[in-house]
């Protein structure tokens, strides 16, 4: 059975902005090391940890940001930690 864990705020980066994952959020994950087209990942392709929107293209895997400022990461060697499934915010 797979439970969500809720993890400290640490969305610190602009490029969640545009989408649903502001700075301080707290973010509720599924711990597990595999997604879907479309799943909102944490995940580490270079050894930090980034919030992205996983695309499959073909062969290859991209970590899409949700700010179009910034550009798509390739994520072939990224490691997949888990799923955002829920964001809370303080108000």
């Amino acid at each position: 059975m797979q439970s969500d864990r809720a993890l400290p705020p640490d969305c610190r980066s602009a490029c969640c902005g545009e989408g649903n994952i502001l700075d301080g959020d707290l973010v509720v994950v599924r711990i597990q090391p595999t997604a879907e087209q479309g799943d909102v990942v944490a995940a580490t392709p270079d050894g930090e940890a980034t919030a992205k929107r996983l695309k499959h293209d073909g062969p290859d895997t991209w970590l899409m940001p949700d700010n179009t400022a910034y550009a798509p990461i390739r994520g072939n060697d990224a490691t997949i930690l888990a799923i955002i499934t829920a964001v809370m915010r303080k108000i």
